[in-house]
């Protein structure tokens, strides 16, 4: 094969390109000729041809790399749809099962207060002055939480079982003043809350050692050593046991029949709300805590919710 260029002279340079084309020397030649123009335009095709398989290429590549990654996302997707629906039937199981727990504590609960206030009538108690004051306190150690409504259900449940324990205490101390006979005599209040001492302060109008006004004195003021025992002067269950303002630190026991002793100024107390304690058991360390001159125990005796003097029932020391 030959090739040759024709007419490249001056006038014609740059204007005609002829390609002279011999495939041998028995065969015609062939000539093409191309202007200025058709070669630019041929340069530029080549020129542009790989840059546009290079385009084309990288095109193919990114829609295969899109096409997976969406089906991949596809795939992901279906997943957490599938977690989510077993989920959402987890926590429907769980609130329903805490649903019908929570409504058989509550049918529990109405009994137990029910049959609570039939037997606190019969002892003649005060079943309003034996509830606890604050909820007991629990510990332990605290799980992740996630607030919402399983939180709640859960944080109810635990109240209603505090509860139902609170009530299983109240009906032990109601049994126990509902026994037989032979433990009426131990129930009715007898005898000295202190070991030795006497009354440096009786029942009724006097005038206070503080204020110097006269004032009436719910009940007897009986002096003893600080540290020493305060004791109970007949078998009860303590319905309160706190600092009480001006009385200090108090006990209060309910002795049944709606009787109640009180021991007041107490250094220390030693029983808590429930306890069920019997005569002569030590309940508290005599102290002058609260309003007071002067180590001494702050002795009360109620009948049905009023104060009555206490000497009848202490004047025999025991």
């Amino acid at each position: 094969m030959d090739a040759s260029c024709d007419g490249l002279n001056n006038n014609t340079i740059g204007a005609v390109l002829k390609l002279i084309v011999i495939k041998d020397t028995q065969s015609k030649p062939k000539t093409f000729s191309f202007t200025s123009q058709q070669l630019k335009m041929i340069v530029a095709g080549l020129v542009a041809l790989p840059c546009i398989m290079l385009i084309a290429a990288i095109s193919i590549w990114y829609g295969a790399a899109n096409s997976l990654k969406s089906d991949e996302l596809a795939g992901d997707l279906v997943n957490y749809q599938e977690q989510l629906t077993l989920a959402r039937e987890d926590a429907r199981q769980k609130l329903t099962a805490y649903a019908k727990r929570m409504g058989a504590f509550q049918a529990q609960m109405s009994r137990i207060e029910a049959v609570a206030e039939r037997l606190a009538n019969q002892v003649g108690l005060d079943l309003a002055a034996f509830q606890l004051e604050d909820e007991p306190g629990v510990g332990g150690a605290s799980p992740d939480t996630k607030g919402g409504v399983e939180d709640g259900l859960l944080a109810e449940l635990r109240k209603l079982e505090l509860s139902i324990s609170t009530k299983t205490g109240q009906f032990e101390a109601l049994g126990y003043l509902l026994s037989d006979d032979e433990r009426s005599q131990s129930r009715k209040p007898d005898g000295w809350p202190v070991d030795g001492g006497w009354i440096s302060s009786s029942y009724g109008s006097r005038t206070n050692p503080l204020t110097g006004k006269r004032q009436f004195h719910q009940g007897v003021d009986i002096p003893g050593h600080s540290g020493s025992d305060v004791v109970a002067v007949a078998d009860g269950v303590v319905s309160q046991s706190k600092y009480a303002g001006n009385y200090g630190w108090t006990v209060q026991l309910n002795h049944g029949d709606g009787v109640q002793t009180q021991y007041s100024h107490n250094k220390e107390n030693l029983v808590a709300v429930g306890d069920t304690v019997h005569k002569g058991e030590v309940i508290a360390i005599l102290g002058s805590t609260g309003r007071s001159t002067g180590p001494h125990v702050h002795f009360e005796v109620k009948q049905s919710g009023k104060t009555v003097n206490p000497y009848p029932y202490i004047k025999k020391k025991s």
